[in-house]
């Protein structure tokens, strides 16, 4: 197996270009760049977590997103591609209900691991009110404590916008041990 990761030194970089030109890896596992390596009889590409942004180069040239060269190595080597993800980019997505990729669902979770209880809140309910003791509570009610009591995680995800008045810095009122999450 070869591994192949830009943290490596050039020396480290090269041993595994030169073992693959050669034969002696069957397979290599590596970040984005390993899509270039020169690869010979490819059969599979396994791109995990293929919604993660992280496989868009945008500094340094050249550009480009690492699943969909794959997709073109793929094509260019008669080998199969896999895109891996619990959540599917968008482009994934549509491209599968394009009927250009294929689409297979794991119905099952692994261990049987149950979903977590995910409570929404409307958070523009409460978006011109004036901070209060009333709306200055979590949008959401916690039916228990019990997660911060075993000091597991927990996360509380909030979409963009302003930050509303029930959210302090990182605290959120009553759980000071929730992290808050800004997404765009």
């Amino acid at each position: 197996m070869g591994v192949y990761h830009s943290k490596f030194s050039d020396n480290e970089r090269v041993e595994v270009w030169n073992g693959i030109l050669n034969g002696k890896f069957k397979f290599v596992v590596g970040v984005r760049s390993s899509i270039f390596l020169p690869f010979d009889n490819l059969g599979l590409i396994i791109v995990d977590e293929e919604h993660d942004s992280s496989y868009k180069q945008h500094e340094p040239a050249p550009r480009y997103h690492a699943r969909d060269v794959a997709m073109v190595m793929a094509k260019n080597h008669h080998a199969k591609v896999l895109l891996g993800s619990a959540t599917p980019s968008l482009e994934s997505f549509f491209q599968t209900a394009q009927n250009h990729y294929g689409l297979v669902t794991l119905q099952d979770r692994f261990g049987e691991a149950q979903l977590p209880d995910i409570q929404f809140a409307d958070l523009l309910k409460k978006s011109n009110a004036s901070p209060t003791r009333e709306n200055s509570r979590p949008p959401c009610s916690m039916k228990s404590k019990k997660p911060f009591q075993r000091k597991s995680r927990s996360y509380f995800f909030k979409t963009g916008g302003a930050i509303r008045p029930w959210f302090n810095a990182r605290i959120v009122v009553g759980f000071p041990s929730v992290s808050i999450v800004q997404s765009a």
